[in-house]
């Protein structure tokens, strides 16, 4: 809800927001790759 009163959809993307986006990916990739393993582990 804070991110909503920073960025506005019109917004640019600018540096800041880019290197925000690919930590968020980084981030996203390793959960999805730890939850596979884990579930792979399990089944």
């Amino acid at each position: 809800m804070m991110a909503s009163r920073i960025f506005k959809p019109e917004q640019d993307e600018g540096r800041f927001i880019k290197a925000i986006d690919r930590v968020f990916d980084k981030v996203h990739r390793g959960y999805a790759r730890a939850l596979h393993s884990v579930l792979d582990t399990w089944s």
